[in-house]
């Protein structure tokens, strides 16, 4: 992609990438006002520089995904983007999207409550938790959910002699890790 300064009242970088899909070029503006920076426009234009309407099979070839990644690329390795305000340079370079994830507390409360549902229901504690226990989300989980979470849990190192799933076995020990942060946990919620 070429880039190139685009000057005052506006201050930005213009993108133009060449045949970026056959005989059409991909044009990108991103802009500062003095106070942040942003997309001003995305254009797909024939390469032969002739107005004409941009079919619908050329418009569904876009990947929308691949553009952003490309357009990100370019804005935090491209040495133009120097050109816009030092208060702005960082935040072309935008967060991953998506939640957040869980903490190791979240999985030891899971672990906590799969070792007590193991004690009213020993053959089949998840059944259990998702029928009978308390929801730690908004929405009730699934076993799904559950055999996931304890899976993570198991990675982290928070339960331990877990039966292989294909055992057709259910179980486990709290680890001391597990312990350790469900003492600081409850401190936490005391305090």
């Amino acid at each position: 992609m070429e880039w190139r300064h685009i000057g005052r009242p506006v201050v930005g970088i213009e993108g133009v990438q060449r045949e970026y899909l056959p005989g059409w070029d991909l044009r990108v503006e991103v802009v500062s006002d003095g106070a942040r920076a942003g997309l001003r426009r995305v254009a797909v234009e024939s390469s032969d520089g002739l107005p004409r309407p941009l079919p619908a099979t050329v418009l569904r070839t876009l990947n929308m995904g691949e553009l952003n990644d490309r357009i990100e690329e370019l804005l935090t390795t491209s040495p133009l983007r120097f050109l816009l305000p030092p208060s702005l340079r960082r935040e072309v370079v935008r967060s991953r999207p998506g939640r957040r994830g869980r903490g190791d507390e979240f999985y030891a409360e899971r672990v906590a409550e799969f070792v007590a549902a193991m004690k009213h229901e020993p053959r089949t504690p998840i059944r259990w938790l998702v029928e009978e226990g308390e929801s730690p989300t908004n929405s009730r989980p699934s076993e799904k959910t559950w055999r996931t979470w304890l899976a993570e849990a198991e990675r982290r190192g928070l339960i331990t002699d877990r039966p292989d799933q294909s055992e057709g076995r259910t179980g486990g020990r709290m680890t001391a890790k597990c312990r350790r942060l469900l003492a600081g946990s409850l401190d936490n919620k005391e305090g």
